[in-house]
């Protein structure tokens, strides 16, 4: 390829990336611009947590807690902080779900094309879109229940797993761990993501010092 060939190549794939990433912002905002406040059982505890942490006070008359609420709850707490609640935050939170599935986008195709090398960029693009177009990952755009945080933070996980074994950065899993702990504490069915984590960490240690060893000897 050429070097005219590859420019071209280079702004086509920047062209669809900023397609994509306009029409899945577009979706996001279209589904979640009717909604202005709590509107499900399952959003109340991140907020009633969101507002302990903010000294806002409580949430009256709800009821209900859970660890899980903790690690979006320190996203919303800001919010109530500077907004004190009400449709502001509710709006703001729901904005912020919306980069979350967007940059979540990003980390799938980065991951599809580390595992499927030989396939055309476009199609892995294609389907890393395809993937967050699902109905429930669309309807965690307006939902505040910390989905949307999950489904980041997995993705963000999958890419530390895959990039592990040729990272020889002590950084790399330093991240690592924090955004597998920042999972475990944002959503309570992460425990067998965290313990494949903790099991691959200590995977990739005693292979180290396998070859280590064996290059010494």
């Amino acid at each position: 390829m050429n070097l005219k060939e590859r420019n071209k190549d280079i702004i086509a794939d920047i062209l669809t990336t900023e397609i994509i990433v306009i029409v899945l912002f577009a979706v996001y905002r279209f589904f979640s611009s009717n909604f202005y406040g709590i509107h499900s059982a399952e959003e109340v505890p991140f907020w009633r947590i969101a507002y302990i942490i903010s000294g806002r006070g409580n949430l009256p008359s709800f009821s209900g807690f859970g660890y899980s609420s903790f690690g979006y709850s320190l996203i919303l707490a800001p919010l109530v902080f500077i907004f004190g609640g009400g449709a502001s935050a509710y709006s703001v939170a729901l904005f912020i779900n919306t980069v979350f599935l967007v940059a979540s986008f990003f980390i799938a195709y980065k991951i599809a094309l580390k595992l499927f090398p030989d396939v055309n960029k476009y199609f892995v693009k294609a389907a890393a879109f395809a993937v967050m177009l699902l109905p429930d990952i669309i309807s965690s755009a307006y939902m505040t229940d910390g989905f949307a945080l999950s489904v980041f933070l997995t993705f963000t996980v999958l890419w530390f797993f895959i990039n592990m074994e040729s990272s020889k950065t002590p950084l790399f899993y330093v991240f690592m761990g924090i955004t597998l702990s920042f999972l475990l504490w944002s959503c309570e069915g992460a425990m067998g993501i965290f313990i494949t984590g903790i099991l691959a960490f200590v995977a990739m240690i005693i292979s180290k010092r396998t070859d280590k060893l064996s290059v010494t000897a």
